[in-house]
């Protein structure tokens, strides 16, 4: 080659050998294995931010002789999962979705 002379494509691949290629591919293999498996990992210790309540209203989804003390539904508020559990010190209301996975608990 002379000063100057840039490589052809076929100059360019025939300068990657078989090993060069492989170790690449391997490499390539690796990263994204590893990030198959730290991505998800990642993703449950940090969940996602939820944004807060936008302010707090009252649904009628029903009465308290539809919820006997001590014991808890799931209901579709607004058509999300909200679970009102009525107890002792009166009725409460959580949201029935995980804040890890976005499941809905029951």
């Amino acid at each position: 080659m002379s000063i100057g002379h840039r490589p052809t494509i076929a100059e360019e691949v025939q300068g990657v050998g078989r090993r060069t290629f492989l170790k690449y591919a391997l490499g390539f293999s690796f990263l994204a294995t590893a990030a198959g498996i730290v991505i998800p990992v990642v993703g449950y210790i940090w969940p996602p931010a939820r944004s807060g309540a936008a302010g707090e209203s009252r649904v009628l989804i029903g009465t308290t002789k539809d919820l006997p003390p001590g014991q808890g539904k799931v209901f579709p508020v607004n058509d999300k999962p909200v679970m009102v559990v009525n107890t002792s010190q009166g009725v409460k209301a959580f949201s029935a979705i995980c804040t890890h996975l976005g499941c809905i608990c029951e």
